[in-house]
Formats: structure tokens, C-alpha cells, sequence
């Protein structure tokens, strides 16, 4: 305990002892003079802790060293962690030697095995200049031999010609179709078309790859089919003028025009029919 500390204590035990005297003669004088003690040093207190802030504050780490036991404790932390980023620091630095390292490793071997292939392309440097004089040597016979090779070209270009001519088809063709199946717009679906009559109710003569003309199939046996089918099989292919209450003939009087267009053979104008 030092000096400041055995001073405070002992003024501290006279006001105990004169305020338990007051206490025992005249409690209600204790109380008046309890308050004005505390009134008067809190001012005194106050007043001294602003005006000499540095020796109110050397006086009280004095008086309470528990203060100074935090301030250390306080800064010995600061130190413990200022020490553990230092660690952490070095251990960081340490693993980017190690990766320097390697990387110093791994360049190293590339650089030998660079300089491995350099000696093997050395020591093969005389096969390089014989396949380049046989290089130098064709390119030499060719030069030499334009017109076969603008023979050979114009060949190729007769034999292409052929083959397209071969594989282009020969017009007309025939197709059969039941019914009109496409609405909008109207005519028939191209993949719907097929190679067998029966039950066909429609011809079409195919004359390019984007022209036909069609036209009903003349047959007593599919009159029936067609009278019964009226709607939509001759109305949405034909023109005509009138229709008798008993149909027995329904002829052709001119083809209707198709042509090619998104897969549908669409109705350019309709055939012309006579109904009697």
C-alpha cells in the first residue's frame, strides 16, 4: 500500500468514527452532515477530475490499481494478437517460398526438356533438309505439268455434271392424293402424296420440281364416294355451274394448276368440272 492509498484510508476512518459519534448523540445531525460530505466532495470531486484531468487520473490508478491490472492485461492482449498476425504472416510467407519453389522446379524441368527436343531436332536436322528437298522436287514436277492438271480439273467438273444428272428426276410424275388436306392454303401436302390409285379420288401430274396440275379421277366406281363426299372433296377443288338432283357423270373439263410452296402443293386455280 502506498502513501496516497494509507491517506485516503485514514481520513476514511475518521469520517466513519465522527459519523458514528453524530450517530449516537444526534442521528438527524449524522444524516444533515452525511448529505453535506457527499454533496460538497462530489462537487470538489467533479471540479478537480476537470481541471486536472492527468492528476485525477494518476490519483485514481494509484488509489484503484485493479486499473492498471486491466491496462496490462488489456495490452497483453494487443501483444498476444499482434504476436498470432506475426505468425500467421510468416506462415503465409512460408508457403509462397514453397510455391516459388516449385515453380522454380516445374520451369526448370520444362527448360531441360525444351533443350532435350532442341538436341533431337539437331540430330535430325538432316532428315529435315532431305524431306524438304523431296518437298521442293514435287512442287517442281508439278509446275511443270499445268495442263494435266487443268485437264484433270475440267474432268472432275464433267464427272460432277453427270451425277447431278443422274440424280435429278425425270418429269413428269404422276401422283394420287384422297382428298384436298391441306386448308390453309389450300391444296395437298406434298409427304402425303403417294405412288397407288386405289382409293385415290385426285391425279396429279407433277411437270417441275415446283409445278403439277391435278384433276379428278374419272371412275364409275369412286362416283359414289365423290357424290357422298360432295363437301369438302369437289367444293374445295372445283369450279362448276350447277348440279342436277340426280348426278350421274362428273367430268373434267380443265385441269387445276398447283405449284410447290412451304411443302404444300397449294391451288393456284381450281379444275373446271362439268356434273350431269
Amino acid at each position: 500500500m502506498n502513501k496516497k492509498q494509507e491517506i485516503v484510508l485514514s481520513v476514511s476512518i475518521i469520517i466513519l468514527i465522527v459519523m458514528l459519534v453524530l450517530l449516537l448523540v444526534n442521528w438527524k445531525l449524522c444524516i444533515a452532515v452525511a448529505w453535506s460530505i457527499i454533496f460538497w466532495g462530489g462537487i470538489a470531486i467533479g471540479i478537480f477530475a476537470i481541471t486536472k484531468r492527468d492528476a485525477f487520473d494518476s490519483f485514481i490508478k494509484e488509489i484503484f490499481p485493479t486499473r492498471k491490472k486491466q491496462e496490462y492485461t488489456a495490452s497483453q492482449t494487443v501483444v498476444e494478437e499482434n504476436t498470432t498476425d506475426s505468425n500467421q504472416l510468416l506462415l503465409q510467407i512460408e508457403g509462397k517460398i514453397s510455391e516459388l519453389e516449385k515453380m522454380q522446379k516445374d520451369t526448370l524441368n520444362k527448360l531441360n526438356n525444351l533443350e532435350q527436343l532442341a538436341n533431337n531436332i539437331a540430330s535430325r536436322n538432316d532428315s529435315v533438309q532431305s524431306l524438304l528437298q523431296q518437298v521442293t522436287n514435287q512442287k517442281q514436277s508439278v509446275e511443270n505439268r499445268p495442263f494435266s492438271l487443268e485437264q484433270n480439273r475440267q474432268n472432275n467438273v464433267i464427272s460432277e455434271i453427270v451425277v447431278e444428272d443422274t440424280d435429278s428426276p425425270q418429269y413428269p410424275i404422276t401422283c394420287y392424293a384422297q382428298s384436298v388436306d391441306s386448308h390453309n392454303p389450300l391444296g395437298f401436302i406434298d409427304r402425303n402424296l403417294t405412288k397407288n390409285r386405289d382409293k385415290s379420288m385426285f391425279e396429279i401430274i407433277v411437270t417441275s420440281h415446283t409445278d403439277a396440275t391435278y384433276h379428278l379421277i374419272s371412275d364409275d366406281a369412286l362416283l359414289d364416294s365423290m357424290v357422298n363426299m360432295f363437301n369438302p372433296i369437289i367444293t374445295d377443288s372445283s369450279e362448276y355451274d350447277s348440279i342436277p338432283v340426280q348426278v350421274n357423270r362428273i367430268d373434267t373439263i380443265c385441269d387445276g394448276i398447283l405449284q410447290l410452296s412451304n411443302g404444300v402443293w397449294q391451288i393456284i386455280k381450281k379444275q373446271t368440272i362439268k356434273i350431269s
